[in-house]
């Protein structure tokens, strides 16, 4: 573990290096420039011209580089005298999962400043140089402050354990939330290592019907009646989950080798226990029937995301044979499905031909509601594809998608009523989960981008390590362009590595936003998050904003933009290419 103590003065510069567990080449008089970068170290300057000797320990996380290398820091500062002391640790140490090593970090950490208070009091009696008083004061407010981060780490405690009681449970059935399922089936693995298990992916057979008959208060009910049954299946090791919507699944594990008498166990608790009987809402009957698929894990795949997407297609394909049954996995049909030449070529058409168009979302200053850029959107209408995001799916899972994202980009950038339109502005296009290189960054010293603010958005979750994203970064300032991340919550386990890459903006997860206007525990941390984030100049973006409600909503929490506000439209949008 990477683990440096330093002191500095009131100009920022190392009074002394107590301890240093790092390839970092301390000394003192060193500036706090000279081992940070310029966005770091102006953020840790802010935080140490702030810090008072009144108030408790402040924390903020934030990155350096060491050997070229990128290592997330959590920075503890603290009022010492008139200097201020940091604890700078790597982030293996702390992550949102593991809270408790916050209180016995802080403890390591009071304690050396203790045996630096103790060694000055010697040196002082010895050299009678200081009052003895005043250092057995500064003690004392150490004292303190130890104290009161105890009381902290209790209230910090009980907050995540509140979010995380709402984040496992499903609010309306109670079930496993789409949110820790995953979770959930890493522990069940690593309980029983090299066990089988069948995902059951679960999809509600017309309940749209439901909803549109019957209203969406009786649809809920439904939904709640339903995963009520499910809860009742008894099979050992069996978790039970709402995935969204109408659709749920089950995790069966702990079999030595799954066989088919295995799979129909589990169908016929599903038939005896939930399907067997009509659902009563407000007096009516209501039949029930389910799609299902399954899949085996060790055998079709050992990776989690697979599982799912093998027993979803299934799934599809029960629904295609007349729903009301269950289909198994079979990996042939799914290497048929995504092979298919004609959905191939379909794409490569679309590709190629540039058989797409783009439409632009304005993106407004929450407060002022001007419209300070636009985020590019691509559309298709390819008769072959469901929608655009059908199109865009296929594509990924045809190994084409990084093809389309890298043509859509430079086809949005030779565009010139996109250009005309985000003149002076920011203009957002989304960019996939994989680095940057010369095929993508064609030409950005085109004179018609000199005044447009390019930001390249990348989705979360990230399959790249902090090093690649630094790569990313590091390209994006060559270029003087900036990048966002999207769909971003602070309960996922990258959640604090992705915070201190110090992105210029983040664009917040709707989902985890609408519990924050239910649990005031939940707009703390958000409200936190956002606290921080601006000391290292990120900014933050809310989208779906359609009513002046949830506009002002996001002004008491600090939201910079907002997205989707129909306060106004962009003179001309660009139209599809002729």
């Amino acid at each position: 573990m990477v683990k440096i103590l330093i002191v500095l003065d009131s100009h920022e510069k190392i009074e002394k290096v107590s301890m240093n567990e790092s390839p970092l080449n301390l000394h003192e008089g060193m500036s706090i420039g000279e081992f940070f970068p310029d966005s770091t170290k102006e953020a840790l300057s802010t935080q140490v011209q702030n810090c008072k000797i009144s108030e408790s320990s402040t924390t903020m996380t934030s990155q350096i580089l060491i050997e070229n290398k990128a290592i997330c820091v959590t920075v503890f500062l603290m009022c010492f005298g008139n200097s201020v002391a940091m604890l700078i640790i790597d982030s293996e140490a702390l992550d949102v999962k593991s809270q408790e090593n916050f209180l016995a970090l802080y403890n390591e950490y009071i304690n050396i400043m203790r045996e630096e208070f103790r060694k000055a009091i010697r040196l002082n009696q010895e050299n009678q140089e200081k009052p003895y008083l005043e250092i057995q004061q500064l003690n004392n407010e150490l004292i303190n402050t130890k104290r009161q981060l105890q009381r902290a780490n209790g209230r910090l405690n009980r907050v995540i354990e509140t979010l995380e009681g709402r984040i496992v449970k499903d609010a309306l059935t109670g079930l496993i939330s789409r949110y820790q399922y995953w979770t959930e089936i890493e522990n069940s693995i690593q309980l029983q290592p090299g066990k089988q298990g069948i995902f059951a992916f679960i999809d509600l057979d017309d309940f749209k019907a439901v909803n549109d008959t019957f209203g969406h208060a009786a649809g809920d009910q439904f939904l709640i009646t339903f995963a009520r049954r499910l809860n009742q299946i008894n099979q050992a090791h069996t978790i039970k989950i709402r995935i969204a919507g109408d659709e749920f699944a089950l995790f069966s594990y702990g079999y030595d080798e799954v066989k088919n008498t295995d799979i129909k166990d589990l169908w016929q608790s599903i038939q005896d226990l939930a399907l067997s009987q009509p659902i009563v809402v407000n007096g009516i009957k209501i039949p029930v029937s389910i799609s299902c698929g399954m899949a085996i894990f060790r055998k079709d795949t050992e990776h989690i995301a697979e599982l799912i997407e093998y027993s979803d297609f299934a799934m599809y394909q029960a629904k295609n044979n007349g729903k009301g049954g269950y289909e198994i996995f079979d990996k042939a049909l799914y290497s048929k499905h995504l092979n298919n030449e004609e959905v191939r070529d379909e794409v490569l058409r679309v590709i190629n031909e540039e058989d797409f168009y783009h439409v632009l979302q304005p993106i407004v200053d929450s407060k002022s509601k001007e419209i300070v850029g636009y985020s590019v959107q691509l559309k298709t209408q390819s008769n072959m594809f469901e929608s655009t995001e059908d199109f865009i799916k296929k594509a990924y899972a045809l190994g084409l998608y990084q093809q389309v994202d890298q043509k859509s980009i430079q086809a949005a950038l030779k565009n010139q009523e996109i250009l005309k339109v985000a003149e002076g502005k920011k203009l957002v296009l989304t960019h996939g989960p994989y680095p940057f290189n010369q095929e993508v960054l064609f030409d950005y010293k085109d004179d018609k981008l000199r005044n447009i603010q390019l930001v390249f958005e990348m989705w979360l979750p990230l399959n790249l390590q902090a090093q690649e994203i630094h790569h990313i970064q590091s390209t994006l300032e060559l270029s003087n362009s900036q990048i966002a991340f999207a769909n971003y919550r602070p309960d996922k386990g990258n959640a604090l590595v992705i915070l201190a890459m110090a992105p210029s903006y983040l664009r917040l997860d709707r989902e985890f936003l609408q519990t924050t206007m239910q649990d005031d525990k939940a707009r703390s941390v958000i409200e936190k998050i956002i606290r921080y984030g601006h000391l290292q100049n990120t900014r933050f973006i809310g989208d779906h904003v359609e009513d002046e409600k949830l506009l002002q909503y996001y002004r008491s929490l600090d939201i910079d933009y907002i997205q989707s506000y129909l306060v106004g439209e962009p003179s001309k949008l660009p139209t599809r290419k002729e």
